[in-house]
């Protein structure tokens, strides 16, 4: 799995890095961590390192004096996606019930960093892919540190009222969960640390993962550890007789372990007796959530579809598809609730069969995109592509996709997962800051790199 990376970032790139550092807050705060807001100002500080970082990278793409280096490829499958997603916000707000002005910008906000992609890919390209994953890596290494001590009960919430209404280390186990095995993948992959530490610390995260109490973050934070030992492995690279031997070896030895915490689990392994019907309490809890939220979604489906104009258009930005159409009684009963607990149907109600279809099939075309990107390339593209996956998997039983902290961990998994030639260096390659397109010439000669920079010989 582990892969070297050189980094190769452009003059400019500090800057233009803060654009990926306002992706990666979330990643690290989790939850609490995407509402943290300038004092006195309702601006998340997440969105002013974003704003900052794409300005820059304005500046620096404009600037005669820095325009050298900066003329990145952007896919194909990004520039269309950011097109619709252009369209459909732009019909749509046209649409809006514009008698809240702040509800329509909420729900459009979403769609907004959508269509801003490209420029996160741009600006990830060019901040270069050690530097890149660092970033990603420390973001890592604080969310696994807070969340570890909050899920064992040794860091109480903290209250930060004047900076956000949400407490300081509140977990939020379907999000939280699926970060903590984003962290296992990224401290596997990682080279530059000791052996020792990166064992710590993916047991850490890996103890979070099991005890956060969520059945949902559990399977999305394993579907991601899957598909990213699958995806980020160097190609040609083999499975050591050691490991699966050491394997084998583990897992005759938790066997007795494992059927202990069945007949008789204790409270932290919650998330993990939860995923079987063992007829406990927290077990018909769980049913009767996922049984609400089938109703829920039924009753919101059943109200965007009792007049053409709402079928095919929506209810529009603004609106109340979940209050009007008596689903909030399933959904807690909060009447501040604006999200079905998943996004297809929450973009179905607001932007109709056309808008939702379209930003679903957007959606889909980036994550077919990023595994055939990731097939190629390998290594930190690989995990980017699991965290697309992973992030729209638990977006479909949760408050995640329409979220702050949900979008803008898909947008920092699209912007890894489509990095390509400018990304990954050789220690014989050039360092020269300039991307180079990917014609096929520059393929052919990335790939027998990537070969060589990739075999075990050089990973050992």
């Amino acid at each position: 799995m582990p892969v070297r990376l050189r980094s190769a970032s452009h003059p400019a790139a500090p800057g233009v890095a803060l654009a990926f550092v306002g992706l990666l807050v979330p990643v690290a705060g989790g939850r609490w961590g995407s509402y943290i807001s300038v004092p006195g100002v309702p601006i998340y500080l997440a969105d002013v390192f974003v704003v900052i970082g794409l300005v820059a990278l304005v500046i620096a793409k404009t600037t005669t004096r820095s325009r050298e280096g900066v003329r990145v490829p952007i896919p194909k499958p990004l520039v269309i996606g950011s097109c619709v997603f252009s369209l459909v916000l732009s019909a749509n707000l046209l649409l809006a019930e514009w008698t809240d002005t702040l509800l329509v910008i909420r729900d459009a906000m979403p769609l907004v960093y959508l269509l801003l992609v490209p420029f996160f890919y741009q600006a990830t390209a060019l901040t270069g892919g050690l530097r890149t994953f660092r970033m990603l890596r420390v973001a890592c290494l604080i969310h696994t540190a807070w969340f570890t001590l909050a899920v064992f009960r040794l860091l109480p919430p903290i209250s930060i009222g004047p900076i956000s209404d949400v407490p300081a280390f509140t977990t939020r186990g379907d999000f939280d969960l699926l970060i903590a095995g984003l962290s296992i993948a990224v401290f596997l992959l990682d080279r530059e640390w000791a052996r020792g530490i990166r064992a710590l610390l993916t047991l850490l995260a890996g103890a979070s993962l099991l005890a956060g109490g969520s059945r949902a973050g559990l399977i999305s934070g394993l579907i991601l550890l899957g598909l990213a030992f699958v995806l980020a492995r160097p190609k040609g690279h083999r499975i050591s007789p050691v490991l699966i031997a050491g394997s084998a070896l583990f897992v005759a030895a938790v066997v007795p372990f494992v059927v202990s915490v069945f007949t008789d689990p204790p409270t932290w392994m919650r998330a993990v007796t939860r995923l079987f019907d063992t007829g406990s309490q927290e077990q018909a809890s769980a049913q009767n959530t996922w049984g609400a939220r089938l109703d829920a979604w039924q009753r919101i489906l059943e109200y965007t579809t009792q007049n053409p104009t709402q079928t095919w258009w929506g209810s529009g930005l603004g609106s109340q598809p979940i209050l009007n159409s008596g689903a909030v009684v399933y959904l807690s009963g909060d009447p501040s609730v604006r999200a079905a607990h998943n996004f297809a149907v929450t973009w179905l109600a607001f932007f109709g069969i056309v808008g939702g279809v379209a930003i679903c099939s957007v959606l889909l075309l980036w994550t077919l995109g990023a595994f055939k990107n990731a097939a190629r390339v390998r290594g930190i593209t690989g995990v980017g592509t699991s965290l697309i996956v992973a992030v729209i998997a638990a977006g479909l039983g949760g408050v995640i996709v329409e979220s702050p902290f949900g979008y803008m961990t898909l947008i920092a998994g699209i912007a890894l997962a489509y990095q390509g030639v400018p990304f990954a260096y050789s220690a014989t390659q050039s360092t020269s800051p300039r991307p180079q397109p990917a014609t096929a010439g520059s393929k052919r000669r990335f790939d027998k790199n990537n070969a060589r920079l990739n075999s075990p010989s050089r990973n050992a």
